[in-house]
């Protein structure tokens, strides 16, 4: 599990994963990797700041594939803080139930119609 990561790497990213991540972008203040996709993850994003030690990583999933926001105990991850919506993102838009879990910012986000689980992303901050 990424939380558990002594520090968060793109190597480590990848073998948390099963991803393997290559440098996609960097400016003056971070450094984008990327990959996928591998098994049931579609792709996966990391942002390494190179000003401190923050860092965000996102995954998506084969939102066919995925369970259903009622098939998952969300419990574990303590009270939800908010829920995000994101009418945009296609093809149905998406809503993000959002956790402050383990001193991370955790988001997990399903496709609005269908509720199915599309992704999670987690921030350092």
């Amino acid at each position: 599990m990424i939380v558990t990561l002594g520090s968060v790497t793109p190597e480590g990213i990848g073998r948390a994963t099963g991803v393997s991540l290559s440098k996609k972008k960097e400016n003056p203040s971070a450094v984008f990797y990327g990959g996928g996709p591998a098994g049931a993850i579609e792709d996966v994003h990391l942002a390494l700041s190179k000003t401190d030690f923050t860092w965000h990583v996102a995954w998506t999933y084969d939102a066919n594939r995925m369970p259903s926001e009622g098939d998952l105990d969300l419990g574990r991850y303590g009270a939800r803080v908010t829920t995000n919506i994101n009418p945009r993102i296609p093809p149905e838009g998406t809503f993000s139930h959002v956790y402050d879990y383990m001193g991370f910012r955790l988001f997990i986000q399903f496709n609005t119609r269908s509720r199915r689980l599309r992704g999670a992303a987690l921030h350092k901050l």
